[in-house]
């Protein structure tokens, strides 16, 4: 059942792809806000 694996390895490429999308969009995010704490900081001083 040659169709069945491919299918398969497509949904695990799928999920695993999902998962670093996500982790990615986390640390995209906690740079944002890092550089506006920072940005925030620096303006006060």
């Amino acid at each position: 059942m040659p169709t069945t694996r491919k299918s398969t390895d497509y949904k695990e490429t799928a999920v695993q792809y999902y998962l670093v999308e996500d982790k990615t969009q986390k640390i995209v995010k906690i740079n944002y806000i890092a550089h506006i704490l920072l940005y925030v900081i620096f303006k006060l001083l």
